[in-house]
């Protein structure tokens, strides 16, 4: 523990307090706030007032924040996180900036409440997704309910289910148009539909001038211990496919 400044500052045995424009560096983290209440043993800190730490790809802040610097968690009330490209796997060229009323999450998944999200570095920025919840796996996908679009100020559409694919190679939600020689010309579609947590299934419907439509789907399913996916395709006018 490294403390860079402090008003005022104590510690008896592994516990530390400090107040007034603290600054300090632990576990790889630079962390600013008003407020400091932590466990050197437990690495478990609690921060308030215009809390932001910062490490090596992700940003947090807030109002108050709990950080778990041994598990690598955090949650916060009134603030948000800040994400480098390359937990997107260079999807994102740019920081990923989500602000909630609260947060909790680690490395592999956040979950945000009542939240803006975009990648505009304006403020206020040019355009952002609110969701009444996200879950964000950074090297997977950001999962955003009761959504609503906003672009220079104004609202242009509500939708009620919104998967952002963060994988390097994921599908996207525009059609794929093109030509090959086996299927001639196709355009293949991809179309999510929502399931409890942050399972979902993916519908393709798809259409060759060779081959005909082809329909099928992808279930993605999450568990706590749990995960993969289940899919199924075929072509309509080929019973043997």
């Amino acid at each position: 523990l490294l403390v860079r400044s402090a008003d005022k500052f104590s510690r008896s045995g592994d516990r530390v307090i400090a107040s007034g424009n603290v600054r300090f560096s632990f576990k790889g983290y630079d962390v600013t706030a008003d407020r400091v209440d932590g466990n050197v043993q437990t690495e478990i800190f609690l921060l308030s007032g215009h809390v932001l730490v910062v490490g090596a790809e992700q940003v947090v802040r807030g109002e108050e924040v709990v950080v778990d610097f041994k598990a690598k968690t955090f949650r916060f009330i009134e603030g948000g996180g800040q994400f480098g490209p390359s937990m997107s796997q260079g999807n994102l060229i740019g920081d990923l900036f989500i602000k909630g009323q609260e947060g909790a999450g680690n490395e592999n998944e956040q979950v945000f409440e009542d939240c803006t999200i975009t990648t505009c570095t304006d403020d206020p920025p040019h355009f952002y997704f609110h969701a009444r919840r996200a879950n964000v796996r950074p090297d997977k996908r950001a999962v955003l309910r009761d959504v609503s679009i906003h672009v220079l100020g104004r609202k242009i559409l509500n939708i009620p289910y919104l998967v952002i694919p963060l994988e390097k190679y994921s599908d996207r939600y525009t059609p794929e148009v093109g030509r090959s020689d086996d299927e001639g010309y196709y355009i293949k579609t991809s179309i999510f539909t929502p399931l409890k947590g942050s399972s979902f299934i993916k519908n393709h419907v798809d259409y060759y001038t060779k081959l005909g439509f082809g329909l099928g789907q992808d279930y993605h399913y999450f568990g706590q211990n749990i995960q993969g996916v289940f899919r199924y395709y075929g072509i309509t006018n080929k019973p043997n496919s």
